[in-house]
């Protein structure tokens, strides 16, 4: 804290030509070209009212947008193409977290790049105080911050139904959820819709299939027109490799995947197209459409992440560059369109794109997927839950790769032959749970008996 008159850096204004200024790296703050068009009116209107807030070294720490306004004649020749600027000594550490208080002030924020900045920070083992970070510990606390009238949105993105509370709660409390956890929805989508329209809540997938769909279809009423939707995968790690070799098949082979950089679960998921599996079953939720419309095609490049046939015969695509920043941006923005840090598609990046009709033959998982969907009740819950043991027992070398889909077989086989439980049992939470205990239970089992 600097006290007294003296120290206070807007005391020591200085005059300096705007071309010897430079930008910083890492400003997160997105300024809307109206209101960026403002700012320059109010430079004009009202003359320089605040200084730039630049390093020793010429680099500026905050009044970025007031800089690249200073070039515009109009701006420029109120003061010669001067600019005023205060002068302050701040290290790495300091520099940054001072670029985030200002910005957090003012402006639209950009997410993904703030977030990325704080990581940077992690990494570097600079000080994120100030970020107003809290780690929760208890699920009072969490229900005390995602049930604060100081909370709009819920990002959920948890992996495997340990998501499933967490998006409950938001929905309960009628937030905005930005939808990454599709076990969710595999295990109680019928579920959690009533609840959304009982409370209000509004969910936004930010996978990049299901978030393709959502801006394809564009708005409610476009459902109703749909014939097909068509989710693409890039095919895994294995998509060229024979079948006859999957069972000599590594961990560290199934998580070496092509294109994304996801966590050891989902990477997995990907390698066995369980992953697509479970999205049919989450789109058959979020869209309301039935499996048997659902299609799954291969899309190496992963450039095209979702189509939808209409019942007219048109076809509409969603493509773009290989990002999780487009669905996330989509879903916090909709339904505005907004700048931000994705490269653009050219047509360059259409040549030569391929797809495939997903081998199901190949991939059980799907057809697994499919018949958990068709049965309903507990089944989606047996399979999701078959599936997360299953994928941790092969991580942990317990099982071979081809095992994995061979024991949420045999778990799906057994619930459906010992099912005396009606479909009451996923009503409610404590039912959709209770399944779930069953079917890890089965799961282990199966494995310690060498299914």
């Amino acid at each position: 804290m600097k006290q007294g008159i003296d120290n206070q850096p807007v005391g020591k204004v200085q005059w300096v030509d705007r071309n010897s200024l430079n930008a910083n790296d890492y400003n997160p703050n997105f300024v809307a070209p109206p209101e960026l068009e403002l700012l320059k009116t109010s430079i004009i209107e009202d003359g320089w009212t605040q200084p730039i807030v630049i390093l020793s070294d010429n680099t500026i720490v905050d009044g970025f947008h007031r800089w690249t306004l200073s070039k515009d004649p109009e701006v420029s020749q109120m003061t010669d193409g001067k600019v005023p600027v205060v002068v302050v000594d701040f290290d790495k550490d300091h520099r940054m977290m001072s670029t985030i208080r200002h910005n957090r002030a003012r402006g639209t924020h950009a997410v993904l790049k703030m977030s990325e900045i704080v990581r940077k920070m992690k990494e570097d083992n600079l000080s994120d105080k100030g970020l107003q970070t809290c780690v929760i510990k208890s699920t009072k606390e969490f229900e005390e911050v995602i049930g604060s009238n100081d909370t709009d949105v819920v990002v959920a993105g948890m992996v495997g139904i340990a998501g499933l509370m967490p998006v409950h709660f938001a929905i309960q409390k009628g937030k905005k959820v930005l939808l990454a956890n599709k076990e969710s929805y595999v295990v109680a989508g019928e579920y959690l819709n009533n609840l959304c329209k009982e409370t209000g809540a509004t969910i936004f997938p930010i996978d990049s299939e299901h978030s393709a769909i959502h801006q394809c279809l564009n708005n409610e009423e476009n459902k109703s027109g749909v014939s097909r939707i068509i989710l693409t995968g890039s095919g895994g790690p294995f998509l060229n490799k024979d079948i006859n070799d999957f069972g000599s098949i590594t961990p560290e082979e199934a998580i070496n995947h092509p294109v994304w950089n996801m966590g050891r679960k989902i990477s997995v998921d990907s390698s066995t197209l369980m992953n697509k599996g479970l999205e049919i079953i989450e789109a058959h939720h979020l869209f309301e459409t039935p499996s048997d419309r659902i299609e799954v095609i291969i899309h190496r490049q992963s450039i095209i992440h979702g189509l939808v046939l209409m019942k007219n015969g048109s076809l509409f695509g969603h493509f773009g560059k290989p990002s999780m920043l487009n669905p996330i941006d989509h879903a916090l923005s909709w339904p505005e369109v907004r700048k931000n840090e994705v490269d653009p598609i050219s047509i360059a990046d259409l040549n030569n794109l391929s797809v495939e009709l997903a081998d199901e033959t190949k991939y059980r998982s799907l057809s697994l997927s499919r018949l958990a969907l068709k049965k309903g009740g507990i089944f989606p819950i047996s399979l999701n839950a078959a599936n997360e043991i299953a994928v941790n027992a092969f991580l942990n070398n317990q099982i071979q790769f081809l095992d994995i889909v061979k024991i949420v077989d045999k778990v799906i086989e057994d619930i459906g032959q010992c099912d005396n439980k009606s479909l009451e049992i996923v009503s409610d939470l404590d039912g959709i749970f209770s399944a779930d205990n069953e079917a890890r239970r089965k799961t282990l089992e199966s494995i310690e008996l060498g299914f």
